[in-house]
């Protein structure tokens, strides 16, 4: 059985603050940490961030190993809340209205901002909306001169600040792509990650501009579509790949996952590619001290088909019982079950 490697999301944007919790994972052996960019809004937001990536590689540069999520070549939206409690209850069967943050649109009490205007563009009524990783459901009732979009809530739900949508069509990077080629350039990632592979030409032309500066890092696409899926033999031509789990099943069918995992891992193995799982591995560990069984079976599972990497959620990472859940982990994987 292969022993994949475990890759620790740093849930943070303030290193500071979680260092301790960072630390306490390299001496339990982790040396691999993803950084996740889809959150920032603003180029500063993301200079600060890449400045935070830096100083801590600069510190542990002996020890650790840098995966860099982007926001490239598509995004999922980000809603930004302007209340107090930077939350909004929503009911089952009530309405809310999705509006640009640029615009003035007060129209109902429970409104929401996206992070971006483009959102508003090629959307329809009855298009399925999700809110998180499966969190909540939605679906479009209304569309307002392309300034708003009235939401249905199909169950009660909790919105959050900065929680991401999913719609079934995403939409492009928010950012010219040479933003994100500088940040690799500054922060000498040992590998990054490619957010809603659907097309090879983005592959392509982001492997053109690290080409130009010289940078030598590893590429990894998230297929997290079946869009994604429809073009995998394309996407192994040109990179390693990732299965995210979570936003691939927000749109497309749960119970295509096992036979999703499947074919990635048999497809990459034939083209000798890495293959990496992240989302919804381990989690009942965030608020308990032992896995459920669902859990263990699904870590099984991705070590018999003989996954390469397994990302942990920040959720995870960041909990008070991430070194319990970690040395599960590694327990499992050193039990060799199907050798």
């Amino acid at each position: 059985m292969k022993k994949p490697k475990i890759i620790a999301t740093v849930n943070s944007n303030v290193l500071d603050e979680v260092e301790w919790r960072i630390q306490n994972m390299m001496k339990q052996g982790i040396t691999d940490f993803r950084f996740n960019l889809s959150k920032m809004m603003t180029s500063d937001e993301i200079d600060r961030q890449v400045d935070n990536i830096i100083g801590f590689k600069t510190k542990y540069c002996d020890v650790v190993n840098i995966m860099l999520d982007l926001p490239y070549p598509q995004r999922k939206v980000r809603i930004l809340l302007q209340n107090k409690d930077n939350k909004i209850v929503v009911n089952k069967g009530e309405c809310i209205c999705l509006c640009s943050q640029n615009t003035a649109y007060i129209g109902r009490e429970k409104t929401i901002f996206a992070d971006d205007a483009r959102i508003f563009q090629n959307r329809y009524v009855g298009e399925r909306v999700v809110y998180g990783d499966l969190e909540g459901e939605f679906t479009v009732v209304d569309i307002c001169d392309y300034e708003s979009v009235i939401l249905e809530a199909k169950a009660d739900v909790t919105l959050t600040n900065i929680k991401s949508l999913v719609f079934e069509t995403q939409i492009d990077t928010v950012f010219d792509l040479q933003m994100y080629v500088k940040c690799i350039k500054r922060i000498k990632s040992e590998s990054i990650a490619l957010s809603f592979v659907e097309d090879v030409a983005a592959i392509r032309l982001l492997k053109e501009e690290l080409l130009k500066e010289g940078i030598d890092t590893k590429i990894i696409s998230k297929v997290e579509s079946k869009k994604g899926m429809n073009i995998l033999d394309s996407i192994l031509q040109e990179t390693e790949v990732m299965l995210g789990r979570g936003d691939y099943c927000n749109i497309d069918p749960l119970s295509d996952l096992i036979s999703v995992e499947k074919t990635m891992i048999n497809c990459a193995e034939r083209d000798c590619r890495e293959v990496y799982i992240a989302t919804g591995i381990m989690n009942s560990l965030i608020s308990a001290d032992y896995p459920s069984q669902a859990d263990l079976i699904d870590l099984l599972l991705m070590l018999k088909l003989g996954v390469s990497g397994i990302v942990l959620n920040g959720g995870l990472t960041m909990s008070d019982h991430f070194s319990n859940a970690y040395e599960i982990i590694m327990d499992v994987v050193s039990k060799n079950y199907f050798e």
